[in-house]
């Protein structure tokens, strides 16, 4: 077998004690040596800093900290670019990885052309209770080509939270901080441009519903959000009435749904 090269997970926090601690546990379980934990906190007023220091010491795990950043999508970027190493998985705080799927997925990226490899995702409540698997793609080897118009007609993100993908360091640009809810689909898309995504069939990490997610406010934020990002990739100002009343719909419907989970 062919030997891959190390990897990073990087984990960036803000205000995010929680659930951070779990988040960095879910992540030392799966690294191999060689690999590296990374949590970048960004100018947290809560405990985030001192329970992040616990882990020092820890093989495999360093932790850095910056000033207070300008966004979401800047401090991916910047978490990013902090990695050492030439394969990043980015993990949100208050998410957690599955054991089993790290490896599968370092070998996928292994293969020639392949820019990211995506994976399902379990959706659970807020006390971490399993609420379903979600994958929107069939196990397999997808171009652009082959996802666009889906990736573009979609309100929903059907690759997946970033915790659900590894990419290549050498082929990520940034994340658009302009961008809030569509700001790793976006991303994702980017990659696509460069190589072929795989998707694997077992679940790499669990999303956690919670009352503060920033899915679960706004609606109209959310849907001035989509119509960016659908400009950006299409060059078309105005979505259709289908698209606008499936948008409608669909970010209501996710909105239910991650509402209750969030009470749970």
């Amino acid at each position: 077998m062919t030997a891959t090269p190390p990897l990073s997970i990087t984990i960036p926090v803000l205000n995010g004690a929680t659930y951070l601690r779990n988040a960095i546990e879910s992540a030392l379980r799966v690294i191999q040596p060689g690999d590296e934990v990374l949590v970048c906190d960004n100018g947290s007023s809560d405990d985030s800093p001192g329970i992040a220091k616990t882990f020092e010491g820890r093989a495999g795990y360093r932790f850095v900290q910056f000033p207070r950043g300008e966004g979401m999508g800047f401090d991916w970027t910047r978490a990013v670019r902090a990695t050492p190493h030439s394969i990043v998985k980015l993990l949100p705080c208050d998410d957690e990885l599955e054991a089993g799927a790290l490896d599968l997925e370092r070998r996928a990226l292994a293969e020639s052309g392949i820019s990211l490899v995506a994976s399902p995702k379990i959706l659970s409540t807020a006390s971490g209770k399993t609420a379903w698997r979600i994958s929107r793609f069939a196990p397999g080897r997808f171009r652009l080509a082959d996802v666009a118009r889906r990736i573009l007609t979609s309100p929903s993100n059907p690759i997946g939270e970033p915790g659900s993908v590894l990419f290549r360091k050498e082929s990520f640009d940034a994340f658009d901080n302009e961008l809030i809810y569509y700001c790793d689909i976006d991303c994702w898309y980017r990659l696509l441009q460069t190589g072929d995504m795989m998707v694997m069939d077992r679940p790499a990490a669990r999303f956690r519903a919670q009352a503060s997610s920033l899915s679960l406010r706004n609606f109209k934020k959310i849907e001035a959000d989509f119509r960016r990002f659908h400009a950006k990739h299409t060059g078309r100002s105005k979505l259709s009435f289908a698209l606008a009343a499936r948008l409608r719909l669909t970010t209501w419907v996710r909105q239910s749904v991650l509402s209750t989970l969030a009470s749970l």
